[in-house]
């Protein structure tokens, strides 16, 4: 990241990730397999086992239509049809994935935190600076030095 061509890590609009990917997702995606917090609504009541298959981990398919299991990830059910999930993998639209095949249609996504980066009330399709000791420890967690 940075020099050489590469994005500069701290300009997060170089990088065409950090942009909302759906109009029924919220929030800025930064690294596709860092620790995300999300919270999502889906179109009907979740099901009895929906927390455990979850974070148990569940088969689904890729992109390509390939088969495979999630990892484990940590399930909090908010409402009859709303929970957060804490996911350490993040493959393209995998939760919507899991969720389909619980027999559920994600309704509504925000993202809220990405690895430590709180998003807190940031506007949908805008950006902000990772400075300061939150900067460090990002760059820390992915294994890139600071500049």
């Amino acid at each position: 990241l940075g020099g050489r061509g590469g994005p500069d890590p701290l300009d997060v609009q170089s990088d065409r990730r950090a942009h909302r990917r759906s109009s029924s997702s919220r929030g800025k995606l930064f690294h596709a397999h860092a620790r995300q917090l999300g919270q999502f609504e889906v179109g009907s009541r979740l099901p009895g086992d929906f927390e455990n298959r979850m974070e148990r981990g569940l088969v689904i398919e890729d992109g390509d239509g390939k088969k495979f299991k999630t990892k484990p990830c940590v399930i909090k059910i908010l409402s009859d049809k709303s929970f957060s999930i804490v996911l350490t993998e993040g493959k393209k639209r995998q939760i919507r994935r899991m969720c389909e095949s619980c027999s559920l249609a994600v309704k509504d996504l925000k993202r809220v935190r990405i690895m430590d980066i709180k998003l807190g009330n940031l506007p949908d399709n805008s950006l902000r600076r990772i400075k300061g000791p939150e900067l460090e420890n990002f760059l820390k967690e992915l294994g890139v030095r600071a500049l």
